[in-house]
């Protein structure tokens, strides 16, 4: 029986011919062509290991084939005019680079090789796979062929490596003469290892001009889309890193040649380009803020930091205008991936999450890092433009038809507006909702926008989470706006809101011992009068089906008044109120984490529920409220039921009948909040 195990294997070079083909590659090609020729040595020697030999050994030797190609390849052309449009006239091109005549023996083996691979390399229908002999002409022709096309690279090389040098001698002295400018032209090939060779190499800035009306600048290499292999490839342009060193030295003829540049999709090409314009002063990158908008709408890679220190960099020359208007598209809020109709037949489907043009980590650090700038620059315009963002990246969470409410359940996927370790979140909401705090806080600060302004802001808006948002920012600056801070504490629906608990015991902590006596009294009272007992038995009686006992009544009553004396604290209250609170503390114990209408203190350990869609649906509020009580999820199983797992489908039978839920909301004080 043939082992076939051949996940590792050491090879040693028996041929000297192939050994030396292996070295050229390695230097004048690459490492991945040369590993290649490796495998298919190895390959040729081992043909029985694997019925497939044939076709891998042409697969194998298309790569190599396409790699030289891919090296004397032109870049930087004219797509109409001068760029092989077909592995031909590539191979034509590639010929000329290396002075081989057309009708030459090494042209005409080319031709053949690169003609033969593609049919060995591809499958006969549904038939077995190609004997090892159908690659052996290949492999024969191929070791012929290479060792003359690289010995040609070589000394072809040693020639324009020789010449770049010269040019690149006389570039530190002078502006290019007629004569090195045709040198580079005619006597070079146009590939990106000469390309890159010469223009990584030249720091004059006067070869700027003499370039640009040679068409140096002009046609920025296209993005290389592999159909066959579903793959997109996007080639550096030595071209635009030469640029991006130059424009802080000619800033107003950078600015022009990009300008007059072709559109490029090539991500690359854009990195290199926006680089440019950070260098130069932003009066004259704002010439180019239109090229920034476009390059926005779809960036990738590292683009979207570059845009933010655009934004950043505009904002502090005094060009806000255009950093807002790049910020506006760079930061937009698009919909989930999926359909309505999808998320609409989803029965076990969690509400819609918005995303971002590019990843949420870079979208957070360019609203902590480079947003501000803009916000000190345009002032309340940069408050507004992320409020809307943030209320676009709700709006788009919401499930079609059942929340068409102020409630965004913010209290449950953001429990605190300051960092706290409850948020475990990492979406664009939650970034949206960290850049309106920052912003709110930054320019209150600073005194673009006042205490004033930034409330009637963030309560213009419809959910929630503004409304916390604007407490937090009250509890920040208390003292110069104890009059705002007053109307919203002695407030009986903010103080019976859960959608805001958090954010309003927060500031009632803070400021009770600043309230005049009337407003303390005031607030005293409405703990005094205790929760509305009728309501609570009510909707008790009708989950339960049982009344409620005057034990029950009295122990929810009790525990509700000592959770609200210890949202103003221990040390503000009257001393009869103190002692109060310390009786109900040894009768019922300490309350956790009073603040949060929900603490999580689990561990999520898998996406499994123990309860399935319909079965929750089924029960009783109260009798999901005692299962939650007693479930304890498995330790240590993988695949087992877990709260992450009933989190999620519980939060699609809230998301149903939100009003079903709401109404028991105190219940949930001690639970999970998954």
């Amino acid at each position: 029986m043939v082992n076939r195990d051949c996940s590792r294997y050491e090879f040693r070079f028996t041929d000297p011919r192939q050994q030396r083909i292996y070295e050229e590659l390695m230097e004048l090609v690459g490492p991945g062509p040369a590993a290649f020729f490796r495998d298919v040595c190895w390959l040729m020697e081992n043909k029985a290991v694997l019925h497939s030999t044939s076709h891998l050994v042409a697969h194998l030797l298309r790569e190599i084939e396409s790699a030289v190609r891919g090296v004397l390849k032109p870049i930087g052309v004219s797509n109409k005019d001068e760029q092989p449009t077909s592995q031909k006239a590539e191979i034509e091109a590639s010929c000329n680079a290396l002075g081989v005549a057309r009708d030459s023996a090494e042209a005409r083996a080319w031709f053949e090789l690169a003609d033969k691979l593609h049919g060995v390399a591809h499958r006969r229908g549904l038939e077995g796979p190609r004997a090892p002999t159908e690659a052996q002409e290949l492999w024969e022709l191929a070791q012929t062929l290479l060792p003359v096309l690289l010995d040609r690279m070589r000394s072809r090389f040693l020639e324009w490596v020789k010449l770049l040098d010269e040019l690149l001698e006389s570039s530190r002295k002078s502006p290019p003469s007629a004569n090195d400018l045709k040198k580079l032209t005619n006597e070079v090939p146009n590939n990106a290892v000469t390309r890159s060779y010469f223009f990584d190499g030249l720091d004059n800035p006067e070869w700027l001009e003499p370039l640009w009306k040679k068409d140096f600048f002009r046609h920025p290499p296209a993005p290389v889309r592999d159909e066959e292999q579903g793959t997109i490839r996007f080639p550096p342009w030595p071209e635009a890193r030469y640029l991006a060193r130059m424009a802080k030295h000619k800033p107003d003829l950078v600015a022009q040649i990009i300008q007059d540049m072709d559109d490029t999709e090539n991500i690359s090409v854009q990195d290199d380009l926006v680089e440019a314009m950070l260098q130069m002063p932003a009066d004259v990158s704002v010439q180019l803020g239109d090229k920034a908008k476009k390059w926005a709408e779809s960036p990738s890679w590292l683009l979207p930091e570059k845009l933010g220190q655009l934004i950043a960099h505009l904002s502090r020359g005094g060009k806000g205008d255009r950093a807002f208007e790049i910020a506006q598209v760079l930061l937009d809020v698009l919909p989930e991936v999926r359909s309505s109709e999808e998320i609409a037949d989803d029965p076990y489907r969690l509400p819609p999450e918005p995303r971002a043009r590019f990843d949420v980590w870079h979208y957070e650090q360019i609203l902590k890092k480079h947003y501000p700038e803009l916000a000190r620059a345009a002032g309340l315009p940069a408050l507004q433009l992320v409020c809307g963002l943030l209320e676009k990246a709700i709006a788009l969470s919401q499930i079609r038809g059942v929340n068409e409410s102020a409630v965004d359940y913010s209290y449950i996927w953001r429990p605190a507006i300051e960092d706290h370790a409850q948020n475990l979140g990492h979406t664009v909401k939650h970034a949206l909702v960290v850049g309106v705090r920052d912003v709110a806080e930054l320019l209150v600060r600073s005194g673009k926008v006042s205490i004033e302004e930034g409330v009637r802001e963030l309560e213009s808006r419809r959910w929630k989470i503004f409304h916390r948002i604007t407490l937090h920012l009250l509890r920040i600056n208390a003292d110069q706006a104890m009059h705002l801070v007053r109307e919203r504490l002695v407030n009986k629906d903010s103080f019976d809101d859960i959608h805001i608990q958090h954010e309003y015991v927060l500031l009632l902590r803070t400021c009770f011992s600043k309230l005049v006596e009337q407003d303390k009294r005031t607030i005293l009272g409405w703990i005094e009068a205790g929760p509305d007992v009728d309501e609570f038995s009510k909707w008790r009686e009708q989950d339960t089906e049982s009344p409620l006992s005057e034990e029950d009544v009295t122990y929810y009553r009790e525990t509700w008044q000592r959770d609200r004396l210890a949202w103003i604290g221990h040390e503000s209250l009257p001393t009869t109120w103190r002692e109060r609170y310390r009786t109900l503390v040894e009768k019922f114990g300490e309350p956790e984490h009073p603040e949060f209408p929900v603490y999580s203190e689990g561990v999520w350990v898998g996406p499994s529920s123990p309860k399935t869609k319909e079965e929750l649906t089924a029960m009783s509020v109260q009798d999901i409220v005692e299962f939650l009580k007693r479930w304890t999820p498995s330790k240590g199983s993988f695949g087992e039921p877990s709260p992450e797992g009933l989190g999620r489908v519980l939060a699609s039978v809230v998301a149903e009948d939100p009003t079903r839920f709401a109404s028991a909301a105190v219940s949930y004080r001690e639970l999970d909040p998954t």
